[in-house]
C-alpha cells in the first residue's frame, strides 16, 4: 500500500477511535446498570477488570483519555472511583470536590513499538522524525502524550506525527494493524498486543519515561475504595506485574 492510501486510511480511523471513546463516555454517564461505575484510563482496558473480576468485586468500566473522564466527572457523573494516567490529571479531578485523598496504584513505561515485522525499517529515536514513516502518537493533551513531548524534548528531535490519538489503546490498537509503522504508547499496551519495541541507545541513556497511574474514591463511594484496595492486594499487584506495570 502507497503512503498516500495508508495516510487516507489513518484518517478514518482516527474518526471511528474518537466516537469509540465518545460512546463509552455517554454509557458510563447514561448508567445503564445499578452497578457502581469506574472511571479509568484507556491503559487499564485490560487490567481493572481482571483486579476488579479477581476481588469479586461487579463493577461497569468506562474507559477513555484521562481528560475526558475528568470532563465527566466536572459535569457529574455518578461514578464511584477515578484512575487517571499521572498526577497532574488527578490534582484536576480534585478540582471538582468529589475526590477524597489521591492513591498511587502503579506506573508505565513509554516505548517505542513498531507495526508487526518492522515495515519502516525503525531503528533510532530518529527515525520518529523522518517524514516517510507513518508515526502515531497520543495527542498532547492525554498523559501519554506528556510523556511523549518529554521525551522528544530531551533527544532534541521533532516527531513527524501521521495522527495524534485521544486516546493510547487506540494508537497501539492502529499500529498492530499495521496502519502505522511505529508509535509511542506504553509498555504494557505493547506486551499485550505481542509489539516488538527498538532498543535504541540514545533511548537507554535519557532513561526511563515513566507515569504513575493515580486512583480516588468519588463521593466517599465505598465501592470505589474497595477497588483501590484490590489494586493494593498481593493478588491485584502480582496482576499488575503480570501485565507489564511497575511497582
Amino acid at each position: 500500500m502507497n503512503p498516500t492510501s495508508r495516510r487516507s486510511r489513518i484518517g478514518r480511523r482516527s474518526r471511528v477511535a474518537s466516537f469509540g471513546v465518545l460512546t463509552a463516555v455517554l454509557l458510563g454517564a447514561c448508567g445503564t446498570t445499578d452497578r457502581p461505575v469506574v472511571l479509568a484510563a484507556s491503559s487499564l482496558t485490560d487490567i481493572a477488570p481482571a483486579i476488579a473480576a479477581a476481588a469479586d468485586l461487579d463493577l461497569d468500566f468506562v474507559f477513555a483519555g484521562s481528560p475526558t473522564l475528568i470532563t465527566q466527572l466536572a459535569n457529574g457523573i455518578d461514578a464511584a472511583v477515578i484512575i487517571t494516567a499521572d498526577n497532574t490529571q488527578m490534582t484536576r479531578a480534585a478540582a471538582s470536590g468529589r475526590t477524597g485523598p489521591p492513591t498511587t496504584l502503579a506506573r508505565n513505561t513509554l516505548v517505542v513499538a513498531v507495526a508487526p515485522g518492522n515495515p519502516g525499517r525503525l531503528q533510532t529515536l530518529n527515525d520518529l522524525g523522518d517524514p516517510r514513516h507513518l508515526i502515531g502518537r497520543c495527542a498532547p493533551a492525554v498523559p501519554c502524550g506528556v510523556l511523549t513531548d518529554q521525551l522528544a524534548s530531551a533527544a532534541n528531535i521533532t516527531i513527524s506525527a501521521t495522527t495524534e490519538e485521544p486516546g493510547v489503546r487506540s494508537l497501539a490498537t492502529k499500529i498492530s494493524l499495521g496502519e502505522l509503522d511505529a508509535g509511542l504508547i506504553y509498555r504494557t499496551d505493547a506486551d499485550n498486543l505481542g509489539l516488538t519495541t527498538i532498543a535504541d541507545s540514545q533511548l537507554q541513556q535519557l532513561g526511563g519515561f515513566t507515569t504513575d497511574y493515580q486512583a480516588a474514591v468519588i463521593d466517599q463511594s465505598p465501592a470505589g475504595q474497595q477497588l483501590i484496595d484490590a489494586f493494593a492486594s498481593p493478588r491485584g499487584q502480582q496482576l499488575l506485574r503480570d501485565a507489564g506495570f511497575s511497582p
